[in-house]
């Protein structure tokens, strides 16, 4: 007969069998999705014509296979794996092109629309006659290039320093509000490493800052913490109209939570910080304004845009009125979808937000006449806070509280 010792191993033997297979799983997985990436890297690097990417790829290249094969052999922790990622897709790439002063023409823009901001308060040129006169940003994304005013042709002074210190410090503070500081370095490093993240940091990066205030919006406004909540809603808004509808959307959760009253005071802070980022230079150039922060953007301007045709929306705008009464009728779709669900679903966690934000931004970039593969890091960044929220267990947590309590607040209380 088996002694109690015997058969309590046998019942452990029998429990972590599941949890072997899972993490088995999880670990091939994994692999697959390094090799996957490794081949993306390979078919990009060789067959771009942009010389900024074309280096990216070749050190994300290096990079995705050793993480693959770092996986294979069991050895390493997933703290090295994800920093061996960063490293090659992210720091190498990111010092060799900002040393060559290889970049996109954004980075450029930002850094001119600095050194004019500096001069006459106002970093629009009145007459744009040629795309890289466009400044097609809000004042405050001016304030990314001041470092390359101040430096000049310095690799120092690169906007894509600026751009990437701030989307790490701002995601660092999104992820510390969900995980504890071990899973968020973790979680931080393989974000960055993944292409929709480590090619704008590598090769442009304006999109960065709306993206990593995008999800501290959401997470701050799920906390309950509205003041600062406010303060990153007129921070995004003022740097690119991009921000805009996520803004909409927050006042339609704060609608469901019952702060009617509330919401005045919010706007008022949003709509404070946003007058007083944009009246200066609108003053100083209200023409340079119009032309480059709206007109280029809803494709008013005759300048073209150097962001290419959506696959969707491209396709409907070539259809002419009915394309894009097509487009019109998407998006207004998708909006009130949204706003339907926000309001109208009975649990609405953290992971609901983020999520239906993501597939805003999603529907919305697919659907737009022009979109290139950068602008997706918006919906990309969400949907990963998402996943960790998830993971966190933040969805227990519900929304509709009038009392906006946090999460270890009502914990406390029930």
């Amino acid at each position: 007969m088996k002694s109690m010792n015997d058969i309590d191993g046998d019942i452990k033997s029998r429990r972590m069998i599941p949890c072997l297979r899972e993490g088995h799983r999880v670990r091939a997985i994994a692999t697959l999705s390094a090799v996957g990436l490794a081949v993306y890297a390979f078919v990009l690097g060789t067959s771009t014509r942009m010389e900024p990417h074309a280096v990216w790829a070749m050190f994300a290249f290096v990079g995705y296979c050793g993480c693959a094969g770092m996986l294979l052999r069991r050895r390493w922790s997933i703290g090295a794996i994800a920093a061996v990622s960063a490293g090659f897709c992210v720091v190498l790439p990111g010092v060799a092109l900002i040393v060559r002063g290889l970049s996109q023409h954004e980075v450029g823009i930002v850094r001119d629309g600095a050194i004019r901001a500096l001069a006459s308060a106002s970093p629009y040129v009145t007459d744009p006659a040629v795309v890289d006169d466009v400044f097609p940003y809000f004042p405050l994304m001016s304030v990314f290039g001041i470092p390359g005013a101040a430096f000049g042709e310095n690799p120092l002074g690169d906007p894509r320093i600026s751009f990437t210190l701030f989307f790490a410090v701002v995601t660092w503070v999104s992820l510390r509000r969900l995980v504890d500081t071990k899973i968020a370095a973790r979680a931080e490093m393989l974000m960055i490493a993944c292409p929709l993240v480590a090619i704008p940091i590598a090769t442009g990066g304006v999109d960065l800052p709306v993206a990593a205030l995008a999800g501290l919006a959401v997470i701050t406004l799920w906390t309950g913490e509205y003041r600062l909540n406010a303060i990153v809603v007129g921070v995004g808004c003022a740097i690119k109209f991009t921000f805009w509808p996520l803004a909409a959307m927050m006042i339609v959760v704060q609608v469901r939570r019952g702060r009617r009253a509330e919401i005045r005071r919010w706007a008022a802070v949003v709509a404070a910080i946003v007058g007083a980022a944009v009246l200066p230079a609108v003053l100083v150039d209200p023409r340079g304004f119009a032309r480059s922060a709206i007109e280029f953007p809803l494709g008013l301007s005759a300048i073209e845009s150097p962001a290419g045709a959506s696959i969707l929306g491209g396709a409907l705008a070539e259809k002419g009125f009915l394309g894009y009464a097509g487009i019109v009728t998407a998006l207004l779709a998708s909006a009130v979808a949204i706003t339907w669900i926000a309001l109208a679903k009975r649990h609405l966690g953290l992971t609901d937000i983020l999520l239906l934000a993501a597939a805003g931004y999603t529907i919305l970039f697919l659907v737009s006449p022009v979109s290139r593969a950068g602008y997706f890091v918006l919906p990309f960044v969400l949907g990963v806070l998402g996943v960790v929220a998830q993971v966190a267990g933040s969805r227990a947590a519900e929304v509709v509280h009038p009392d906006g309590a946090s999460l270890a607040e009502k914990g406390t209380r029930s």
